[in-house]
């Protein structure tokens, strides 16, 4: 069963990236997330670009929300 994680803005997670679209809910200190959520990465520096990829994923080319 799936949970919803709160994380900051820097966690080293794809769900806190500026370029990560999926399902999650921005608030004014951090971002909550489904952990097992995925969506499309549109950051054009990452391996990963244009695939789907979890929530959770870590990515060296990841940009904090601000």
């Amino acid at each position: 069963m799936s949970e919803f994680q709160r994380e900051t803005f820097n966690a080293k997670r794809c769900g806190a990236c500026v370029f990560w679209q999926g399902d999650r809910a921005i608030c004014a200190s951090g971002v909550t997330y489904n952990d097992s959520a995925v969506g499309k990465c549109n950051n054009p520096d990452s391996p990963a670009y244009g695939r789907g990829v979890p929530v959770i994923f870590n990515c060296f080319s990841k940009k904090d929300i601000d």
